[in-house]
């Protein structure tokens, strides 16, 4: 299951494998796209 929704200026997408939650915080900064993974 992913789910994703916008806040403000990031978008953040829950992503749930194998019971377990890992959230995806990704924005762009300039040219590039950075992805910050904060598993739990």
């Amino acid at each position: 299951m992913i789910r994703a929704y916008k806040s403000e200026k990031y978008v953040y997408k829950e992503c749930v494998f194998f019971s377990k939650q890992a959230k995806i915080n990704s924005y762009q900064n300039g040219n590039r796209t950075i992805l910050r993974f904060i598993g739990i």
